[in-house]
This record gives structure tokens, sequence and C-alpha cells, in this order.
């Protein structure tokens, strides 16, 4: 295949799946979403392939199958899927990203389909399944259509992909529940980090003594968090519940803190016509992470785990900001 020949195949892979070349877009970076997306595809029809006798498909099968598309397109684009770009990582995130969003049940060594789940936001229906008989758009690994009714409200979307509630109102209600106590901590101790640079991280080893509630976390061995106070000279704490905090559910209450305090950082993003280029300022709860992995592109193959720095489609951005909105975030344009 020629030059002109594996562009314009590139192309109608692009075309078919609605994808568009931003403003200002190189054609590598294109290139990029464009076999994001399509080995994106490539594994939701690989779920339905049927292998074995009894009917599944198996875990093994679908890795193989989604490896392999990867390495036809490094062949037919070295330049954009490098030897830096490690294929059976690229291929796990891809797994790991449906199955928290609810594609595919794991079971045992098998898989199975989810059955397919429409959901209504602005003028899209977001699509939880592999939809292979429809023709949809793609924004990142998530599929979605266009409708042209609009509709002002996101409580489906929430519950087809179990979205966390406002971070305000989950702040509030560990609040409200609080049992204190006087104490005196021993052992490895860290303190929410209030402002300044989180690139230096989220715990930090000086407490807040101001007098506010604020956050913290005891190392034995495993993490233990509390609220916690000083009054006057003296610490007072409360215990989170385990299952408000396990699974990085600490940082919907992170969020929460930080929002009641002006300092959780807003999210940034640039609209490049058919495209949207986002910094994240801090890092989501569990199910909106993995909300916002589904539906975007990283900015480069090799650094596919990279949330901070991404890319989404236009249209599916504006629902994206108005739900986000609605749990406590803030957006600014401008990166």
């Amino acid at each position: 295949m020629d030059e002109i020949e594996r562009w314009s195949f590139l192309k109608e892979i692009g075309r078919q799946l609605n994808l568009r070349q931003g403003k200002w877009e190189s054609k590598n970076n294109y290139a990029s979403r464009v076999i994001f997306s399509a080995v994106s595809r490539i594994f939701l029809t690989a779920l339905w392939d049927r292998t074995d006798k009894s009917g599944e498909v198996s875990v093994t099968h679908v890795k193989q199958r989604t490896k392999q598309q990867w390495n036809v397109f490094k062949k037919l684009f070295p330049e954009i899927l490098t030897d830096e770009c490690n294929l059976d990582k690229l291929t796990d995130n891809l797994y790991d990203v449906y199955m928290q969003n609810g594609f595919f049940y794991h079971c045992k060594n098998y898989n199975i389909p989810a059955v397919n789940k429409y959901c209504h936001t602005r003028n899209l229906c977001l699509l939880r399944g592999s939809f292979l008989d429809q023709p949809v758009i793609m924004s990142g690994m998530g599929l979605f259509q266009k409708e042209l009714r609009m509709l002002d409200s996101w409580d489906e979307v929430a519950e087809v992909f179990q979205l966390s509630g406002n971070i305000i109102d989950a702040w509030h209600q560990v609040l409200r529940t609080a049992r204190w106590k006087e104490t005196k901590l021993t052992g490895k101790i860290s303190f929410a980090r209030l402002k300044g640079n989180f690139y230096y991280g989220y715990w930090q080893n000086t407490p807040d003594r101001s007098g506010e509630i604020s956050l913290l976390k005891q190392e034995s061995p495993s993490s233990i968090y509390y609220l916690y106070r000083f009054i006057g000279k003296n610490m007072h704490i409360a215990e989170l519940s385990f299952w408000r905090t396990s699974k990085g559910g600490i940082f919907n209450l992170l969020n929460g803190l930080l929002n009641q305090r002006g300092s959780l950082p807003a999210i940034h993003y640039s609209v490049r016509q058919e495209i949207v280029e986002i910094n994240l300022g801090y890092l989501l709860p569990p199910r909106e992470l993995s909300f916002y992995r589904l539906y975007s592109w990283p900015n480069e193959l090799k650094e596919y785990s990279n949330d901070f720095h991404r890319i989404m489609q236009v249209d599916f951005f504006l629902a994206f900001k108005k739900i986000m909105e609605s749990k406590g975030y803030e957006f600014k344009e401008g990166l």
C-alpha cells in the first residue's frame, strides 16, 4: 500500500466513525485518534466472536484480536504506533475502560457482552454496548448518535454509567453524619493538600490548624480516612466509612472539600472546531474518571494512561461539560 492509499484508507475509516480533523491538528495526531477509535470498535466486535463450543468468547481471544488490529495499524503507520507504544498495555487499557463502564461482564475467563442501552442528554444519545449494526459517532472509545431534540437532563446518563452525585452534597452528607472524638493519632499520617501545586501530590505532612474541617489518612497498613479539625490545640477526628473511601471513592470527598474551600482547580479546555483539548486540574472520582476516559482520546498513544491531558469530540464535550457542572465542577476556556 503506497502513501496515498494508506492515508485514503485511514480517512475512510475516519469517515465511517464520523471523526473529523480538528483545527490546527496535525495529520499524525488525527491519524492517532482514528486508529485508537478503530481498534476500540474492533474490540467491541470481538466480544461477539463466540469461538468455543459453549458459545462464549474468552478474555484471551478478545485481547489477542485487539492486539492483532494494533499490529495491522503499526505496519501501516509505524510513525504513529512507534516502538514506544506498548500494544499489550494499550489493549489492557481498552479492556479495563470498557469493563468499568459496563460494556461487558467478566465471568471466570470469559466475557459476556452487556445488553445495549441508550441514554439521552442534550441533543445526544449515548450508547453503552456494541451497536455493531448501527452508524455511530465516536469520541475516544465511546459511542453516541446525534438527535434533533434537546433534552436538558443527564439523569439517564448518571443511571446508565453509574455516575456519582454532586460533590458538594457528598461532602455535606459526611459532615452531617460525623461522630467526633478528641484523639492523638500515631503512625504514618498525612493531610489533604488544600491549595498550591497539586503536582506535588494530594497529601502533605502539615495539618490545617485553621479550625475548619478537612481530611486526613492514616496508613495502618491500608489507608484509613478521617475528617479532622483543630479546636484550639486539640485535634478532633471522625472516621469515614470504608464504602465511602474505598476504590478511589476518597476523591469524591476530596473534590467536595476543595470545592467548599474555593480551591478546586477548574477543568481547562480549548475548542479546536471538531475537537476539544482538555486539561484536568485535579483527578476526578472513579466513576467520572472512567466515563471521561471512555469518551476521550489520549494526547499520544504512548501516553494512553495520562488522564490530565486528553481530547474529546466537540459535541460530546458540550454534554460532558453540562453533566460535570451539575456535579459542582467548574470549567474555564483556555489551556
